[in-house]
């Protein structure tokens, strides 16, 4: 009988059962070279969490933030814990509290992500599962995570799900900033496009909808503008505020966009979608056309 049936069979007695320092004692009898930091989890973990006496399988859970216990080993990459966890038969199924999942601890994680995450796909971790809007995969690409997102991917992961925002992976690369040059911008995005990623579709709600290269044009990285346009982006594509992606550059030199070299990104990038046969001319949007914007 694994540890987690004995735990259910001892609250079935009427007695309370302290979970995680029952935890602690079986795993430390079951393997007495768990590290000094992995016990002091454990140890902490016995103030936090409680056993859940109706429920028919074993429940560990933070009593703040409803976090469990595999969670918050995963997230803080304590591995030899995870491994034991998994071993002794921790259910790894979603929990459906806060972000829902183990696999989502490991795409958000620091340190270990990839690693983590294949360890817990391993173990049946479902790649696609849809929890308070997100994916692992939106999760990892999110956190600026490119390799756990490709090791996703490359297990499964749908590269064009939407989360509660109706972003795919491809936009929400360019929408949080967890790149710090167009380097590491232009090698995140590659990721999903490799993986088949739909370019043209208009991401957002109502009509706040854009494309990716709407939400591009606006920064001043001209190489992953053209990455896109080479990708088959429509370079006319219509939408959003600025509702061209010509007029979306023009607005980012009005707000003064510049690139480390100190000339002007904007104009860089407007090139680029002239050399791709953006209409100069196209009205709509916020300020008419891109020459409107650019003047304002």
């Amino acid at each position: 009988m694994g540890i987690f049936q004995e735990l259910i069979v001892e609250s079935k007695t009427g007695h309370n059962v302290d979970i995680a320092t029952y935890v602690h004692d079986k795993l430390a009898m079951a393997d007495a070279r768990i590290a000094r930091i992995e016990k002091e989890v454990l140890n902490k973990a016995s103030r936090i969490f409680y056993f859940n006496n109706n429920a028919d399988t074993f429940t560990a859970r933070e009593c703040d933030d409803d976090y469990d216990l595999l969670y918050i080993a995963v997230f803080h990459s304590y591995r030899n814990i995870v491994n034991i966890l998994l071993e002794h038969g921790v259910d790894i199924r979603p929990s459906g509290w806060n972000y829902g999942i183990a696999l989502n601890a490991a795409t958000i994680a620091n340190s270990s992500s990839k690693d983590m995450a294949s360890l817990l796909i391993g173990h049946g971790a479902n790649p696609n599962h849809w929890n308070n809007g997100s994916t692992p995969l939106h999760w990892a690409i999110t956190h600026g995570h490119g390799e756990t997102a490709r090791m996703l991917l490359e297990h499964g992961a749908d590269v064009n799900a939407l989360d509660g925002l109706f972003d795919s992976a491809l936009s929400l690369a360019v929408k949080y900033e967890h790149w710090q040059t167009e380097e590491e911008l232009e090698a995140l995005i590659t990721i999903p496009l490799q993986h088949g990623a739909t370019i043209n579709r208009s991401f957002g709600r109502d009509m706040d909808a854009t494309t990716i290269l709407h939400d591009t044009a606006s920064t001043r990285c001209e190489g992953v503008v053209r990455l896109l346009l080479d990708h088959g982006a429509d370079v006319n594509a219509r939408g959003g505020t600025y509702d061209t992606a010509l007029q979306a550059a023009a607005v980012g030199r009005r707000q003064g966009v510049i690139d480390e070299g100190g000339g002007p990104g904007w104009l860089n990038v407007a090139k680029a979608l002239l050399d791709y046969g953006a209409d100069v001319n196209a009205r709509g949007g916020k300020y008419g056309t891109a020459l409107q914007a650019a003047a304002t």
